[in-house]
């Protein structure tokens, strides 16, 4: 699993390569996102350009002009992602209503 220190500088790094325009997800997407939250499941993220983050899906925020971006608790601190940067999300709960799902194959 990825130590918060990296994570913070990789996602620093990310965020000053990451596209301006946010590219909206498709709703059946965002529906996983959605009830990964409401059950607050442990989520494996893999993410275009960066390290898998591994944390728990807390809530969802839509920024206008910014985009839409999943809040994660990653040991204790808040990390958020946005969300036409994730390539997959994958519960590691036991029990979860769904399983591996694809946002992207062509990264």
């Amino acid at each position: 699993m990825l130590v918060l220190e990296q994570l913070t500088t990789i996602d620093l790094l990310w965020q000053k390569t990451m596209p301006d325009t946010y590219q909206p997800i498709d709703c059946d997407l965002y529906d996983y996102i959605e009830a990964a939250c409401v059950f607050h499941y442990m989520l494996e993220i893999k993410r275009v350009a960066a390290q898998p983050v591994t944390g728990q899906a807390l809530t969802t925020r839509v920024t206008k002009g910014d985009g839409e971006f999943i809040e994660l608790d990653v040991q204790g601190e808040s990390v958020e992602i946005r969300l036409d940067t994730v390539i997959s999300i994958k519960p590691l709960d036991t029990g979860a209503q769904f399983g591996l799902i694809t946002f992207r194959t062509d990264d």
